[in-house]
């Protein structure tokens, strides 16, 4: 399941647009950030090729599944006020670390990130999981789930194309 989701972040990284700018969180049982500090990218091929390679050397499945950090890490980030800020939720599980429920979820969200960055979450060959649908719908974004049989390519194609990112293929 999780070369699925490393692989999807790989697609919607390759459909970016040079006017697109991005970041990373990639999580298990802690979080990490690409880049390190809190800024963005400007999404051109040298800094594609980089996040790339970064998900490939650095992403390790530690066993645990942990939301808290991951929006933490991810809400940190310097988003600029007149952009339209969103974050690409990418996961295979429900959260096992950390803040578990969505009252506390909600919490660390609205306390990281007052201004309203919108969420999206893609659920990853696991059931429904209701926490995400709501989260999304408390931050403006949507959630999907991928099925088992589904094809990665139409479903990231769908992801950009509701997310106005990119080119669809």
């Amino acid at each position: 399941r999780i070369a699925s989701v490393t692989g999807a972040a790989k697609q919607v990284l390759q459909k970016l647009r040079p006017s697109d700018h991005f970041r990373l969180v990639l999580f298990s049982t802690n979080a990490i950030s690409y880049p390190a500090d809190r800024s963005f990218l400007v999404a051109d091929p040298d800094t594609i090729a980089a996040a790339l390679d970064f998900i490939t050397k650095t992403y390790v499945a530690e066993g645990g599944t942990n939301y808290e950090q991951a929006f933490l890490a991810g809400l940190s980030a310097d988003f600029r006020a007149d952009s339209d800020r969103r974050l690409l939720f990418l996961t295979d599980g429900e959260p096992n670390i950390g803040k578990t429920t969505l009252a506390d979820l909600m919490t660390v969200i609205n306390t990281a990130d007052p201004s309203g960055v919108r969420i999206y979450p893609v659920l990853f060959y696991t059931n429904s999981i209701q926490l995400l649908y709501d989260i999304a719908q408390a931050r403006g974004g949507k959630a999907q789930n991928v099925e088992r049989g589904d094809s990665l390519q139409t479903v990231i194609s769908r992801l950009m194309f509701d997310l106005d990112i990119g080119g669809v293929s």
